[in-house]
């Protein structure tokens, strides 16, 4: 799981992400600070980069991502088309060799579900 805030006051993006094993149990977190970021979408963007490279250090396999920003969802699925936030996405999703899934966590709709599964690669 990963997620980000944004402070509109002093554009600090504050960053983290959790991962857990096949059985839910925890395996490790972390966390970040970011100045000059422009907008919350960029900070979702820089939780779900390092969630990613920590995956990609650690040599995970078979990863999903599980995230509550759908405008990211659908910027990295395609649906929607704006480089400037999410190009460091786009390149290390090139860029690994694991075999990944991107959740989108719908909040508003937990209690029909709210899960939204998108394969990245296979």
């Amino acid at each position: 799981s990963y997620d980000g805030s944004w402070n509109v006051r002093d554009g600090i993006a504050k960053v983290g992400w959790v991962s857990r094993d096949v059985n839910g149990t925890y395996t490790g977190s972390g966390q970040g600070a970011f100045g000059n970021r422009s907008n919350s979408i960029e900070a979702e963007c820089q939780a779900l980069l390092m969630a990613m490279q920590n995956a990609w250090c650690k040599e995970f396999q078979h990863v999903i991502f599980e995230g509550d920003c759908k405008e990211l969802h659908d910027l990295v699925q395609g649906c929607k088309k704006n480089l400037s936030y999410i190009t460091g996405c786009v390149i290390w999703i090139m860029v690994i060799k694991i075999p990944i899934m991107l959740l989108y966590l719908d909040t508003k709709a937990k209690q029909q579900g709210g899960r939204h599964l998108s394969s990245i690669k296979e």
